[in-house]
C-alpha cells in the first residue's frame, strides 16, 4: 500500500500472506461494508439454500440488519471462514466502520502468549504424533476430540452450516519432489520458491564493486570542441534508447499480466476440481520433507491460489542436542516429534488445509501419491541425486 520503500528489509511475503497473518494474529476482526454485500449480492444457489437458516439469525452488529436473506447468508459464510482461520478472535460485522468503541478499544483481550499460539492451523498441527497410524508411513489425521471441542466452543455455527472445515495431513516418509510438483503444485497453485542464500553469502560484498570505474573520468581526455558535439550526440541517442527500453518494458509487463491471468484461470479451475466440491481452499500451512533435502525443513504456506515453499531451518535430528533451546518444555516438545525410527528423526509431513467443501479424501490421496514408494525408499538414491532432479530447489536448467 505504501510502496516498496515501506516494506521491512527481508519481508518477502505476498499481500495475501500478510493479510492472512494479520487475521490469524488479531483479537478483534471487523468485517466491514457488509451493507454492500447484503443489499447487492445476487441470490445464488448457495445463498438461497442458506437463506432460510440465515433469516432466523441476526448479524452481530444491529446496524447491518434489515438486509436480504441471501446477503446475510454470504456475510455469515465469511464470518465462518474468519473464525476457522482464527477461532480465538471476535468477529464484528460493520457498515462504514460504525462500531461501538468498547468493541475495539481497551478490550483487555490481548495476550502475547496466546497470540503466539493463536492460528487455527497451528493448533491442529499439534495433534500428538503418537496418534499416527501404526504403519508409520502415512495417515489421514483429524483434530483430537479435545481440539474439536475447543474449536467448536470458539466457533459459531457458520462453520458447520457452510461446511467450512480443516484437516491435517501427516506422513513419516519423504515426498518425491518431481511428483509433488507435477501432480499438485503445478496444477493447483501459483507457486513461489524461496531458497536460503548460499553459504558465505554477504549482501555487503556486492556493494564493494560499484566504484571500480571512478578513476577513468578525465584521464587522458582531450579538450577539443569535438568533445561537446560528441556529448550532445550521445545524449540524443541515450534518450532514444531510454524510450525504446520503456516501450519494451511496458510491452513485457502487459504480456506478463496476460500470461498471469491465463495461468490463474487454469489453476483456479484445477484447484476447485481436485481439492474442493464447489467450494475453495482458503489456507494451507505447515512443513514438509523432500527426498532431495534430508537436512532442512521445507515450509509450506498458501493463501488462495498463491503458495510459497521455502527451504528453511535444519531438522532437529541433524542438530546436536546441546544446540537445542535451553527451555526444558521446548526440548520435550522436540523429542515428542521424533519417530521411533532413528533414521527418520523428526522428519515428517505436517500440513493443515482450511477451506469450504474440501475433498478431504481426494486431497490426502493426492498427497499420498507424491510420497516415495517402498521401491523408491529401498532404491538407495541419495539426497544429492534427488536434488539433481528436483524441479523446486534443484538446478535451474
Amino acid at each position: 500500500r505504501y510502496g516498496q520503500a515501506q516494506v521491512p528489509e527481508g519481508d518477502e511475503r505476498t499481500i495475501s500472506n500478510v493479510l492472512l497473518d494479520q487475521i490469524e494474529f488479531a483479537d478483534v476482526i471487523l468485517l466491514n461494508k457488509t451493507d454492500l454485500l447484503t443489499t447487492q449480492q445476487p441470490r445464488t444457489a448457495d445463498s438461497q439454500a442458506a437463506a432460510t437458516g440465515a433469516s432466523r439469525r441476526t448479524t452481530r452488529n444491529s446496524k447491518a440488519a434489515g438486509s436480504s436473506c441471501g446477503g446475510v447468508a454470504v456475510v455469515e459464510k465469511l464470518v465462518g471462514m474468519l473464525q476457522q482461520l482464527n477461532p480465538r478472535a471476535k468477529v464484528v460485522t460493520t457498515s462504514r466502520c460504525d462500531v461501538e468503541l468498547q468493541e475495539v478499544l481497551l478490550t483487555g483481550r490481548f495476550d502475547m502468549e496466546q497470540a503466539a499460539q493463536a492460528p487455527g492451523w497451528l493448533a491442529l498441527l499439534r495433534t500428538p504424533d503418537s496418534q499416527i497410524g501404526s504403519s508409520g508411513s502415512n495417515s489421514i489425521m483429524e483434530p483430537t476430540r479435545q481440539q474439536l471441542a475447543q474449536l467448536k466452543a470458539a466457533h459459531t455455527p457458520e462453520t458447520e452450516e457452510y461446511n467450512i472445515s480443516s484437516y491435517v495431513y501427516r506422513a513419516r516418509r519423504p515426498f518425491h519432489p518431481g511428483r509433488l510438483y507435477t501432480q499438485l503444485l503445478k496444477r493447483c497453485f501459483l507457486t513461489r520458491v524461496t531458497q536460503p542464500p548460499p553459504p558465505g553469502y554477504d549482501d555487503d560484498e556486492s556493494d564493494n564493486s560499484e566504484d571500480s570505474d571512478d578513476s577513468a573520468d578525465g584521464s587522458g581526455g582531450s579538450s577539443d570542441d569535438s568533445s561537446s558535439d560528441s556529448a550532445e550526440s550521445s545524449s540524443d541517442s541515450g534518450e532514444e534508447s531510454k524510450d525504446a527500453d520503456e516501450d519494451a518494458a511496458a510491452a513485457a509487463a502487459k504480456e506478463s499480466l496476460e500470461h498471469y491471468a491465463e495461468a490463474r484461470k487454469e489453476v483456479l479451475a484445477s484447484q476447485q476440481q481436485l481439492l474442493s466440491d464447489g467450494g475453495c481452499l482458503l489456507r494451507s500451512k505447515g512443513f514438509c520433507w523432500l527426498a532431495s533435502s534430508r537436512e532442512r525443513v521445507v515450509e509450506w504456506s498458501s493463501s488462495g491460489l498463491l503458495l510459497e515453499v521455502a527451504m528453511t531451518h535444519p531438522w532437529f535430528c541433524t542438530v546436536p542436542e546441546e544446540e537445542w533451546p535451553e527451555d526444558e518444555a521446548a526440548k520435550q516438545q522436540i523429542r515428542a516429534d521424533f519417530s521411533s525410527d532413528v533414521s527418520i528423526g523428526d522428519r515428517r509431513q505436517e500440513l493443515v488445509f482450511i477451506g469450504q467443501n474440501l475433498k478431504r479424501a481426494a486431497i490426502f490421496e493426492l498427497l499420498d501419491s507424491c510420497l516415495l514408494t517402498d521401491e523408491e525408499l529401498a532404491g538407495g538414491k541419495t539426497a544429492e541425486q534427488w536434488m539433481a532432479e528436483d524441479p523446486l530447489f534443484g538446478p535451474d536448467d
